[in-house]
């Protein structure tokens, strides 16, 4: 009986301090899923669907080439200015390097991404910083560097 008590205690309380771990587990997969969902607009040249990961705010931050760009629509005009065609935009492919979070409102990815394109293949790193606005992630700023 005391062995059959102690199994039961031991469960509920291994169950309710995995429920952390679980939780930011699950953060991360619905930050990857955004990444995802970007590539897969991207490809299919849907720079307006890539956008919607962002922010859509006056105080949206985009870093990129030296230049700092604020706000989504300055960013949308910027994206679709760099990348004009389908030829331009290429293939996109993002690999997450890391996810850290911080509480449950915010959260920075740090990974690389590759751009497969006819004559060339450019890359680089990405910093991704996150933000929970009523249970929706958006990209709040964004600093990517090309190698």
């Amino acid at each position: 009986m005391m062995k059959w008590l102690f199994l039961a205690v031991f469960l509920t309380f291994g169950i309710v301090s995995m429920a952390p771990i679980a939780d930011a587990c699950d953060e991360r997969y619905l930050l990857k899923r955004m990444l995802v969902e970007q590539q897969l607009a991207w490809n299919e040249g849907n720079i307006d669907g890539f956008m919607q990961a962002y922010w859509k705010s006056p105080h949206l931050r985009f870093a990129s080439g030296g230049k700092v760009t604020r706000g989504w629509y300055e960013t949308l005009k910027g994206y679709h200015e760099r990348y004009p065609d389908r030829a331009a935009m290429g293939k996109l492919s993002f690999d997450v390097l890391e996810i850290m979070m911080f509480g449950d409102d915010d959260a920075t990815m740090f990974g690389r991404w590759t751009l497969t394109r006819a004559n060339d293949k450019p890359g680089g790193l990405f910093t991704l910083m996150f933000k929970r606005f009523d249970g929706d992630w958006k990209i709040v700023s964004d600093h990517t560097s090309s190698n």
